[in-house]
């Protein structure tokens, strides 16, 4: 059985609200407002629901795509959800943009 101690369970989630809201008022600066749809491509880590989360907080609308779906069906998948942007890891970039410090990558349809 696993047992969490509630300090550290109220310490882990008032990191991740302050990680959300700094996403969030991120998302905000670069314009996405209520209702925009956002495609997100991301490997399994702790900043993926993060993302999801600060995207939920604007009332965005929050596409999650396979990260096994490539060319064809991935661009299939994008243009389905008519996303205004994609978020992804930088595993997901060409070789050259993998050994960057970059922990994910936003790209928007303007």
């Amino acid at each position: 059985m696993f047992y969490l101690k509630k300090k550290y369970f109220k310490s882990f989630f008032s990191k991740v609200d302050d990680l959300t809201n700094q996403l969030a008022n991120y998302f905000l600066a670069e314009g996405y407002t209520h209702g925009d749809v956002i495609a997100l491509m991301m490997d399994n880590s702790i900043e993926y629901p993060c993302v999801w989360i600060a995207l939920s907080k604007i009332g965005c609308i929050t596409a999650l795509i396979n990260s096994n779906l490539r060319a064809i069906p991935l661009l299939h998948s994008i243009r389905t959800v008519n996303a205004k942007g994609i978020i992804t890891s930088k595993s997901f970039l060409p070789g050259k943009y993998k050994n960057k410090n970059i922990y994910f990558i936003f790209l928007s349809f303007y």
